[in-house]
């Protein structure tokens, strides 16, 4: 069985989605998303909170502007430390836990 293609939007000829074009620890888990994502440059990221609480980690998390965290509603800003955390520019954080929208 031949495997999908996925046609990339423009501006993200830049890197390969498929490993997202950067070197990546052991330890971190992201996907980029180019469908929403308008270039490598303002990218959609998904990933889970053990990468964003690392010290280093991959290039394309220095220059992050937001963090959703959709598990709590308050957290400690400071336990995020990857790329652009670790800077003067710190992204924004945004958090509210999306499990307690609705009761079931």
């Amino acid at each position: 069985m031949k495997p999908a293609t996925v046609s990339k939007p423009k501006g993200f000829a830049e890197y390969d989605t498929s490993t997202s074009g950067y070197s990546r620890s052991v330890w971190e888990n992201f996907s980029i998303c180019p469908e929403v994502s308008m270039g490598p440059q303002n990218a959609m990221i998904l990933c889970d909170e053990n990468t964003l609480c690392q010290q280093g980690g991959s290039q394309i998390f220095n220059n992050l502007k937001l963090i959703v965290n959709c598990h709590e509603d308050k957290c400690n800003l400071s336990k995020y430390k990857i790329g652009s955390c670790s800077s003067n520019q710190k992204p924004k954080v945004l958090v509210n836990a999306v499990h307690k929208w609705h009761s079931w």
